[in-house]
């Protein structure tokens, strides 16, 4: 937010198809929460979430209450909103994340040589995100695996006692 002269900010996640506000606030106060898109009206603008999930594109508005495609959003009126970003985090030509920022002070604050910071501090952003990913899910696979393995073990064991038990029984 700082890099981009954001005075407010959220970082939207796509998880199993439903979109949800993990990360929402100002530089000063972050709030680190899951809240579904349908439930965070009064945290970020759904419209402009919903417009950039739905066509992929960045929004860019340097006077927002004098767009004509937004200015009657309740979201942009109520905060008096002068520059909004909505930037779509694309991995892999898939849609993984939206970063959204607002500033109500000035307009026209994001520019183009600020977007192409922030596209570029996003895509490293969805690589470090997806790697995590990866290492967790190698992790909770090693985890498993070694459950499933003492599971066996301990199967054969069993079964191996019960076996020499038989096998003396029958020599007895």
């Amino acid at each position: 937010m700082q890099n981009a002269d954001a005075e407010y900010g959220a970082l939207i996640f796509n998880d199993e198809d439903q979109w949800k506000v993990e990360v929402y606030g100002t530089a000063e106060e972050l709030h680190i929460e899951s809240v579904t898109l349908d439930d965070a009206k009064h945290i970020v603008p759904t419209a402009i979430i919903g417009y950039t999930a739905r066509t992929q594109e960045e929004v860019v508005l340097h006077d927002a209450l004098g767009n004509g495609m937004f200015e009657r959003n309740k979201y942009t009126k109520n905060k008096e909103q002068k520059s909004v970003l909505c930037l779509p985090i694309i991995h892999q030509n898939k849609l993984i994340r939206l970063l959204y920022m607002e500033n109500n002070m000035s307009k026209g604050v994001f520019t183009e040589e600020r977007l192409y910071v922030l596209k570029l501090l996003s895509s490293q952003c969805a690589i470090s995100i997806t790697n995590a990913k990866l290492y967790l899910s190698v992790q909770y696979l090693k985890n498993n695996l070694e459950e499933q393995v003492e599971e066996c073990t301990r199967t054969l064991e069993k079964l191996m006692r019960a076996t020499s038990e038989a096998l003396s029984e029958m020599t007895v």
